[in-house]
């Protein structure tokens, strides 16, 4: 199963958005299960590049994103964007026993608009996103403020929220007649508008001027709309990671 949109929105944005104009670099995460899934370890895309207006970034819960910023000014910046990986990637095979009977679900496609401003009397970095597919889509609220507690090493504490239409869910934690069995998929499930909140605090720490290491910790609650599916495992998330970056 690839990574979940639920819980690494949290993670890459604020090191890719605080530290460097451009960086490249690996990271790794393992998060509690959403899904009655084995698969809950992640390699995680750290990526930032721009250029002239135009951008390639891991910092999106879907992974990567490819856009180009429409309007910017010195604290806000307006942005589209596509999405090649949008959704879950999630294999029937990837299942628990007992829920192996149920379809995959695939990404897909998405595109996005981002509104980011940076307001300078509190340094709070204010990001809301809408992003849509063939099915479905969802708006995002992220807050981030990065406290430079030496000339090395910076905290950045983090808040998101986000709704997801009923579409997405429908897909992708919703469950039809023909995917039922007699172990632990009993009853077929309509996806409805759900939503998710979560904090996270990611820290940096640079070795070189070029190089850094990462290591980020959060949590994320998720609602009834996800959780009461016969799909999903927990409706409290914890994560946790490290990873490395070269900037430049």
């Amino acid at each position: 199963m690839k990574k979940l949109s639920l819980l690494l929105g949290l993670i890459v944005a604020a090191s890719q958005m605080t530290f460097a104009n451009n960086s490249i670099g690996i990271g790794f995460g393992t998060t509690s299960p959403i899904y009655h899934s084995d698969k809950n370890n992640y390699a995680l895309p750290l990526v930032d590049l721009k250029y002239k207006g135009f951008f390639i970034t891991g910092d999106n819960p879907y992974g990567i994103a490819v856009g180009y910023n429409l309007l910017k000014r010195d604290n806000y910046v307006l942005s589209l964007y596509g999405l090649p990986f949008g959704g879950y990637n999630i294999k029937s095979k990837d299942m628990k026993s007992g829920y192996k009977t149920i379809d995959s679900r695939d990404t897909t496609i998405m595109g996005g608009i981002d509104f980011t401003y940076h307001p300078e009397f509190i340094d709070v970095v204010t990001s809301v996103s809408a992003e849509y597919g063939e099915h479905g889509g969802n708006v995002n609220l992220r807050l981030s403020k990065p406290y430079f507690i030496t000339p090395r090493f910076t905290l950045v504490p983090t808040i998101t929220f986000t709704y997801y239409n009923s579409d997405f869910i429908d897909y992708y934690f919703g469950v039809e007649n023909h995917e039922l069995n007699d172990e632990n998929i009993t009853e077929t499930y309509d996806g409805k508008s759900s939503y998710r909140y979560g904090a996270g605090l990611l820290g940096n720490y640079k070795l070189t001027d070029h190089f850094s290491v990462t290591a980020f910790t959060g949590v994320t609650k998720i609602s009834d709309g996800i959780s009461d599916s016969p799909i999903a495992d927990k409706d409290v998330i914890f994560m946790l990671g490290t990873g490395i970056l070269y900037t430049f």
